[in-house]
């Protein structure tokens, strides 16, 4: 065993030495501090110290499997999965053969891979190991213990994620007993317990179970919260969802209605936090043909938008569509198409980026004839030709090209160049450089 930790810590740490100091405890107390401020570098470097340090002593010495576990946590939280997982093996090995194959200690560190496997789309590795987690308590603590309800969560996620929807059900109504039994069937967590398998049956659309899951639990939100909390908004508008899936729009509004007021009331009137729950009522209101209560409140919800995300943002370019639909619905057509073309325009500025960027791995890849359609598609975008009438009667305004146009054509030039296509990739350059010398200009100049 200890050869096995020595070559595994040996790949984790490549070329650092064993260093005598600092200690185990002032290393890995350096590290944890680096990590809670997500200094990645800093704390992955002190962490690989200790487990040096950890090296030193025996192998029933619970600091190696902390430091093992240290280092793979790091590595969990920068998404290095396959990475983290022969280490937690080994720390649970480590644990196992120091403490036995049932300690109370095991669940964690079980959890722990049970969770790195999940995130690798191991599923039946990860099932097997909370399944041990699961029996490790219930052995303990019996099988109604509120210790047992992380891990059957766990394992009703994977149940989903592999449509084993009756195991599922089983697991999410086992979990809400458990929370009946300790803590009375009006306590808040129960509520959670509820929204949980109502999402479940709506998700499959057994919208007749759901409903009064999502009712229960809002009545038990309400009398522990208060009628104008926002933990009360989730509940809200799942329920409301539910109602707008089966087409009672005309219920569903006042839900979403109640539960934007919450917000306001709770985060101020720009929060962006706002934008989606105007979004839902303004949906509802377009399918009640309240056309003129929606544009307003979808136009909020685009200022909320830009706001927070940028004006260039996807998310922002579908709430220009939200408000040109209310709109369209008006018969506003002018207006409509305002922001009908701003969405467009995000979006073919977010196809050109993809378009670049994949041409530019492709060179880098010596695909140089399977990059040249993707410059040629982008140019496209970015510059259509126009028929002669209207570039007769409208001519360009020098200076008034998209920026992107640039870094295209520079792009597409060096393409051309690796072709041995020089004189086409001058035309280009010298394009790009005229483009340039224009924006630079102040408008009165060009």
């Amino acid at each position: 065993m200890k050869n096995c930790v020595a070559l595994i810590v040996a790949s984790v740490l490549g070329v650092i030495g064993a260093a005598q100091t600092p200690s185990w405890e002032q290393e890995r107390a350096a590290g944890k501090a680096a990590l809670e401020q997500r200094r990645f570098a800093d704390a992955e470097a002190a962490l690989n110290r200790a487990l040096v340090e950890a090296q030193q002593f025996a192998e029933s010495d619970p600091r190696l499997a902390t430091s093992l576990k240290d280092v793979a946590e790091l590595q969990r939280l920068q998404g290095r999965y396959a990475e983290a997982e022969p280490l937690l093996k080994l720390a649970l090995s480590l644990t196992e053969m120091a403490l036995g194959p049932e300690h109370p200690d095991l669940s964690k560190d079980l959890d722990a891979l049970a969770r790195v496997c999940f995130a690798q789309m191991k599923l039946a590795d990860s099932e097997a190991l909370y399944r041990r987690a699961l029996a490790i308590p219930e052995k303990a603590h019996g099988l109604e213990s509120l210790d047992l309800l992380p891990t059957l969560g766990n394992l009703a996620r994977i149940s989903q994620t592999l449509s084993r929807h009756e195991q599922t059900q089983a697991l999410l109504e086992r979990s809400l007993a458990i929370r009946e039994k300790n803590q009375g069937p009006e306590h808040p967590d129960v509520a959670l317990e509820l929204n949980r398998l109502a999402r479940h049956h709506a998700s499959l659309k057994n919208f007749a179970p759901a409903e009064p899951l999502y009712q229960r639990a809002l009545a038990i939100q309400e009398k522990a919260f208060g009628l104008e909390h926002i933990i009360l908004t989730g509940t809200l508008d799942n329920l409301a969802w539910l109602y707008r899936q089966q087409e009672r729009f005309a219920e569903a509004e006042p839900l979403f209605r109640r539960s934007l007021i919450l917000r306001q009331t709770a985060y101020g009137p720009l929060h962006p936090e706002l934008a989606p729950a105007f979004d839902n009522l303004a949906g509802v209101l377009l399918e009640l043909k309240k056309y003129a209560e929606a544009e307003p409140l979808y136009e909020r919800s685009l200022f909320l938008y830009s706001g927070a995300l940028g004006p260039d943002h996807p998310q922002v370019a579908t709430a220009h569509e939200y408000v040109g639909l209310a709109q369209a619905f008006q018969s506003r057509y002018a207006a409509a198409e305002t922001h009908y073309r701003e969405a467009l325009n995000i979006r073919e500025n977010l196809t050109v980026t993809s378009l670049n960027n994949l041409a530019l791995v492709s060179v880098a890849q010596e695909k140089l004839t399977d990059a040249e359609p993707l410059y040629k598609v982008a140019l496209a975008i970015l510059d259509p030709p126009q028929p002669p009438a209207v570039a007769a009667s409208k001519p360009a305004e020098p200076g008034a090209e998209p920026p992107a146009l640039v870094t295209t054509l520079e792009n597409y030039a060096d393409l051309l160049k690796q072709m041995r296509r020089s004189t086409e990739a001058r035309r280009l350059e010298a394009r790009a450089r005229k483009l340039l010398k224009a924006q630079a200009l102040p408008p009165t100049e060009r």
